[in-house]
């Protein structure tokens, strides 16, 4: 596993009256990091990043997809 210096993770705001912007910088944040820091993680490590990134609303619109397991860990 790669160890991040300390930099500031993306976080999804779901409270912002503008979700696509939010969504914007959110995406342009995640997509420093892993074609950066991030770039030798494994598709399913980066998956999970994401999870945690968007937090506990976004865990739950995760469970809410009905993927296959390739789906689950592609990046």
């Amino acid at each position: 596993m790669t160890t991040i210096a300390p930099i500031n993770t993306p976080k999804f705001n779901w409270e912002s009256s503008d979700r696509e912007t939010e969504w914007r910088r959110f995406k342009l944040m995640c997509n420093v990091l892993f074609r950066g820091p991030l770039k030798d993680e494994d598709d399913d490590v980066k998956c999970w990043y994401l999870i945690n990134w968007m937090g506990p609303d976004g865990a739950e619109v995760y469970c809410t997809w009905q993927l296959t397991n390739e789906e689950k860990y592609t990046f």
